[in-house]
């Protein structure tokens, strides 16, 4: 969770770590950011409650079909609010949340009081698909079975820039690219990096590589 000085709320890659949208850790968000659609990042379970299990083994015992990320918009926005498109608010001082589906929003402006915080994303070297739980039905069974997933589209990162002049970087889970280098550091001035971290597909050498150069 990112909060502006200006009281603006950013709510990224929620997955597991929040139990559904009426975990009281949350108040109020006026943006959800999903760098890819993996479940451990839009979240296909959630916790019974906040602090439920233990580090080693949380309690992931509520299913949600329609993903934690949706259940977090739709408590929040109070209507539905799919992830498979962009919406921005048009009405200044909307609190009503917002799902992004990566790779369709090259940015994303909120403008709150004179100021708010601006978001761009950025290239991530990572895979993309959605389980085929979360797809449903005789595909998504079928899909399951064969041991595929659905693609949808490339993954993504973010840059926030805040009403203070501060910019973050938010890697999502990628590898090391060239961007980090000319697009986050040398266009973006990114001050503060966020990085991802998994043998899978960024170790802590290449973490640190990757935060240097940005």
């Amino acid at each position: 969770m990112f909060e502006d000085p200006n009281g603006a709320r950013v709510l990224y890659d929620p997955g597991h770590t929040v139990a559904g949208g009426t975990d009281p850790r949350l108040g109020k968000i006026d943006v959800i950011l999903v760098s890819h659609m993996h479940a451990d990042h839009v979240g296909e379970a959630t916790f019974k409650a906040a602090g439920a299990g233990t580090c080693a083994k949380p309690d992931l015992s509520v299913p949600t079909p329609q993903t934690n990320v949706i259940d977090i918009a739709l408590a929040k926005n109070r209507r539905s609010s799919p992830a498979a498109r962009c919406r921005r608010s048009s009405r200044r001082g909307s609190r009503r949340a917002v799902a992004i589906r990566p790779a369709r929003c090259c940015a994303l402006r909120r403008q709150r009081d004179g100021g708010g915080v601006k978001i761009a994303t950025v290239a991530a070297l990572h895979s993309n698909g959605v389980d085929g739980d979360l797809i449903g039905g005789e595909l998504g069974k079928s899909m399951k079975a064969a041991g595929i997933a659905g693609d949808v589209g490339p993954a993504t990162g973010y840059v926030l820039r805040f009403s203070n002049g501060l910019v973050a970087y938010l890697s999502g889970d990628t590898g090391i690219l060239a961007d980090q280098q000319l697009v986050i550091r040398d266009y973006y001035h990114a001050s503060l990096v966020v990085m991802n971290m998994a043998t899978a597909h960024t170790g802590p050498a290449e973490a640190a590589y990757s935060s240097t150069n940005s």
